[in-house]
C-alpha cells in the first residue's frame, strides 16, 4: 500500500521556515529526520536550535492533521509524520 499524501499549499509555509524546516516538513515521513539523527558535523553543535526547529515544523503540521509520533514498529522506534488515524503520511508542498 502506498504511503498517504498530505498537500499543503507552498504559500501557506510561514516565510520564516529556512531550507531545514521545509526538509523537516517535506521528510518527515522517513526515520530519523524528525528526531535529528541524520544531522552531521557542525550541525550536532547547535542540536537544540535545531530541535526547536523541527518543534516549530510540528505545530504548523498539526493544523493539517499530522503529528510527529513514535513508531514502535519501526527499528529504533522513531518519530514520523502520522495521520489522525496513526497511519503514516508523506507531506508534499503544492
Amino acid at each position: 500500500m502506498a504511503m498517504k499524501k498530505i498537500e499543503i499549499p507552498a504559500s501557506a509555509v510561514p516565510a520564516r521556515f529556512g531550507r531545514y524546516q521545509i526538509h523537516v516538513l517535506e521528510y518527515g515521513h522517513i526515520p530519523g529526520v524528525l528526531s535529528g539523527a541524520e544531522l552531521r558535523g557542525r550541525s550536532r553543535e547547535y542540536g537544540d536550535r535545531y530541535a526547536a526547529a523541527r518543534r516549530k515544523v510540528a505545530q504548523f503540521a498539526f493544523q493539517y492533521g499530522v503529528r510527529a509520533v513514535l513508531v514502535s514498529s519501526l527499528p529504533g522506534r522513531p518519530r514520523v509524520w502520522v495521520d489522525e488515524d496513526g497511519n503514516r503520511v508523506r507531506i508534499v508542498l503544492v
